[in-house]
């Protein structure tokens, strides 16, 4: 049985695409993990409840810009 190269490489790109979908499957359960630990740990610190939004540190607070809006003919006020 001949192997060309064309199958060597149909063989090496099966085993790259299997090889990253386990790593970045593994990598997600790894972040699922600690998420989950995380989670906890807030409800303990609230006393057996979750946080309500206003509780949560920033990055979850949105930041809104205070500009003003452009005037008539693009000028700003």
């Amino acid at each position: 049985m001949k192997f060309t190269i064309r199958d060597l490489f149909l063989v090496t790109m099966i085993v790259a695409v299997c090889v990253a979908w386990w790593l970045d499957r593994s990598r997600l359960a790894t972040e699922s993990k600690v998420r989950g630990e995380r989670i906890y740990e807030m409800i303990l610190q609230n006393e057996g409840r979750y946080p309500r939004p206003e509780e949560l540190s920033p990055p979850w607070k949105a930041v809104m810009p205070n500009s003003s809006p452009p005037g008539p003919n693009g000028i700003f006020r």
